[in-house]
């Protein structure tokens, strides 16, 4: 420290009122004296008076080895100065850890801290006035969401019921259904990436249920028949954490009729003798009768096909296939009218088969 003692490197300000100030510079040891005078006499008083400055220490948060916890990737972190000593200049560097700036990096307040990943960074910060202090803190950025998979089916509506639409008797081209699927309530750092598949699915001679998407937050599931269904989803997050969960639902007919009702339905009127699907059925001139079950005739025809093209819905008691007793139906039926059916006075039985038919006729359990 420089030693001034020339008391003019220094002013000093005194009033009657109050006492001197002492304006100093710079940093150094001065020597104040005091003079005075009655008018008579007159007497001095020195003293010696070290100026010196705050002690420059650098710091800054996140306090070292701390963790920050982050919900999505890339992110910034703010760092703020703590630094002691009233300093002039900083400088901030990252020293080590995963790729990542600093913005800005002159900043004596706070700065960002920009990450695209999860690990430990090394953050340096120097700053100075005169004397000059610096400090490295090393933390570590965190996941702040566990990753966490969630399939919602249908909305959360339970149960699933569904009619069959757009197939085309005409061709026996088959009917379908769809069930929405969403990933909400799926957790973990963002963005989520989400891999859908079908695990499990009902026998179907319609073919397989299929995605809208595979890889879609919320995609469709098309179905062909009714059933278990079981999806599967695969969650990754942005720190590349994976987890998956599945869900199993049924997919009911829209009107209750199922493959079990119809099933029941053909054996108790006695219609397996045509229709199991083995046996021949010359009043059709079909060779192998067409199943109940949308196996395909000899013929190429579907027993849905063939019942769709031979009822009209909503007026049951003019529909062919529910009225027959004077055996003008090609298909047969020996001119006989079938129990519950219209024709017989009661519509339990016709009302079943037009439940299957607005449904769709898909196959199914």
């Amino acid at each position: 420290m420089p030693s001034i003692s020339n008391p003019t490197s220094a002013s000093a300000a005194a009033s009657p009122l109050a006492p001197p100030t002492l304006n100093a510079p710079n940093v150094g040891t001065y020597v104040v004296q005091l003079q005075v005078s009655d008018g008579v006499l007159t007497d001095t008083d020195q003293r010696t008076i070290t100026v010196g400055e705050n002690a420059i220490v650098a710091n800054f948060s996140p306090a070292n080895s701390a963790t920050a916890p982050v919900n999505s990737l890339p992110t910034s972190i703010t760092l703020t100065n703590l630094s002691s000593g009233s300093p002039t200049n900083c400088q901030w560097q990252v020293v080590s850890g995963p790729p990542a700036t600093l913005s800005p990096t002159t900043s004596c307040t706070t700065t960002n801290l920009n990450v695209s990943g999860l690990g430990t960074y090394g953050v340096k910060l120097t700053v100075s006035n005169i004397a000059s202090s610096n400090t490295t803190h090393t933390f570590s950025v965190t996941s702040g969401t566990p990753v966490g998979a969630s399939i919602v089916v249908n909305g959360g509506v339970t149960p699933i019921n569904r009619s069959f639409v757009s197939g085309a008797p005409s061709t026996g081209t088959p009917s379908t259904a769809t069930v929405s699927l969403s990933s909400s309530g799926s957790t973990g750092v963002l963005p989520l990436t989400f891999a859908w598949s079908i695990t499990g699915e009902p026998d179907s001679t319609n073919g397989a249920a299929s995605l809208s998407s595979t890889i879609a937050a919320a995609p469709t599931l098309t179905v062909r028949a009714t059933g278990l269904y079981t999806v599967r989803l695969d969650v990754t997050d942005a720190a590349n954490s994976t987890t998956f969960t599945t869900s199993t639902f049924r997919v009911f007919p829209a009107n209750g009729t199922n493959f079990a009702t119809m099933t029941s339905l053909f054996t108790s009127i006695g219609c397996t003798g045509c229709h199991s699907g083995t046996g021949p059925n010359p009043a059709n001139n079909s060779g192998t009768a067409p199943s109940w079950q949308n196996l395909p005739g000899s013929d190429g025809s579907t027993l849905w096909r063939r019942v769709f093209q031979r009822i009209v819905i909503g007026n049951p008691t003019g529909s062919l296939l529910f009225q027959n007793p004077n055996n003008s139906d090609p298909g047969g039926h020996g001119g006989l009218c079938q129990p519950g059916f219209p024709c017989a006075g009661s519509t339990t039985n016709s009302a079943q088969f037009s439940n299957w038919i607005n449904d769709g006729g898909p196959p199914g359990n």
